[in-house]
């Protein structure tokens, strides 16, 4: 598919472009005619059709030599409803309040996405030429405002930009994988124990340690960031390597769960596989000592109505937020250290640190947390303008 033969349904906006941060790549809309949430049924079906055209891996619409995307986004300016108007100047300062609406990969609704939103500040600099942004953005999940962001992008004109977004406040739930027939949860559990034993059994080898919290191999969470998560804080992802092989057992491992997961009735979710790989110094060796600058973990991610993909920024923050919750950041909370053979996941880091390097299949995000804030922050690439 080429910019040229757009589906009827998206050739109502005058401005689309393409993003990615980290290889989370999102086709970006701004501009046009057509408010999904004023649309009829029939209507909106189309359009999410023509979404799942666009971003298809083998069919969709081809920028920079790759096809499709893992996402679409509309924007409209806050303020400027009716999308027949241009942005006019006026709108174009720190001041700017902006909708943000998220499509899957498969057409479906999406409440938010850290690179996402990356990625639209970096749209939205270069429409407005702009090099640097203050933007305050308001996601919408079926026609409601869910969550608001704020959004701060720099060389906002160039190839490549930095842009950082803030989350408000999240949700942590730890989910006990102690065998207890009074936990609720615990059919669940014996499920995703069964799927990890069988498709990675370097993960899931018990390996008890001192924290009652993680007193498996791997320890389970399930996060809200604007956006659902289910983390599991665990060891291995360096062994798996980046195989194909490895690849598709990491896949396959994250459906069933993920299946498992919708079984239960808890809704669909994104999944991440995190492991604690140490400190980083400042020239960027890992170090245990004082001079340590941020933590560096390893994260893979499963998104729901998408698969696995190369980077999630909101899963970045959710993984993060878990390792803060359990003590992994502070100084001296875990004091054993497993064996060589489990290689452990718990890492005892000098200082406490407020920098978190990500590293994703796709590149490395950071995670800044201050005062229960959290930030993501990292590159971001154009990569074509579409219309």
């Amino acid at each position: 598919m080429t910019p040229q033969n757009l589906p009827e349904a998206l050739n109502t906006y005058s401005y689309i472009s393409k993003h990615h941060g980290q290889g989370n790549d999102f086709i970006i809309a701004q501009e046009g005619s057509t408010v999904f949430e004023e649309l009829n049924s029939s209507k909106q079906s189309e359009f999410q059709k023509s979404v799942a055209q666009i971003c298809n891996r083998e069919t969709g619409i081809e920028i920079g030599g790759v096809k499709g995307a893992d996402g679409f986004i509309q924007l409209f300016d806050v303020g400027n409803v009716n999308p027949e108007e241009k942005m006019s100047d006026k709108t174009r300062d720190k001041n700017r309040e902006i909708f943000f609406t998220l499509f899957n990969a498969d057409g479906s609704f999406a409440e938010v996405s850290g690179n996402g939103l990356r990625c639209a500040g970096q749209a939205l600099a270069r429409r407005a030429n702009q090099t640097e942004i203050e933007y305050k953005v308001l996601a919408k999940f079926k026609g409601e405002v869910t969550s608001t962001y704020n959004i701060y992008v720099k060389n906002g004109t160039s190839e490549i930009s930095d842009s950082r977004v803030e989350f408000g406040s999240l949700k942590i739930q730890y989910i006990d994988n102690t065998r207890n027939k009074n936990n609720s949860m615990q059919p669940l559990i014996d499920i995703m124990q069964n799927v990890l034993s069988d498709s990675l059994p370097n993960i899931s080898s018990n390996s008890p340690s001192s924290n009652s919290a993680l007193s498996d191999s791997y320890a389970m969470f399930r996060v809200d960031v604007g956006n659902p998560h289910l983390v599991f804080l665990t060891q291995g992802l360096e062994e798996m390597g980046d195989t194909s092989e490895s690849a598709e057992k990491f896949e396959k491992t994250a459906r069933r769960i993920s299946e498992e997961y919708q079984k239960a009735g808890l809704g669909e979710v994104n999944i991440e596989f995190v492991e604690v790989l140490g400190a980083t110094s400042n020239d960027g060796v890992n170090s245990n000592d004082g001079a340590s600058k941020n933590l560096k973990i390893r994260m893979k991610v499963f998104e729901r109505g998408v698969g696995v993909t190369q980077a999630c920024g909101s899963g970045a923050v959710a993984s993060v937020a878990v390792i803060n919750s359990v003590g992994l950041t502070n100084i001296g909370v875990f004091s054993s250290v497993h064996s060589k053979a489990t290689k452990p996941f718990l890492r005892l880091i000098k200082g406490t640190l407020n920098e978190v390097d990500v590293v994703m299949d796709g590149g490395t995000a950071t995670v800044y947390f201050e005062n229960e804030v959290y930030s993501l922050s990292g590159p971001v690439h154009f990569t074509g303008k579409i219309l």
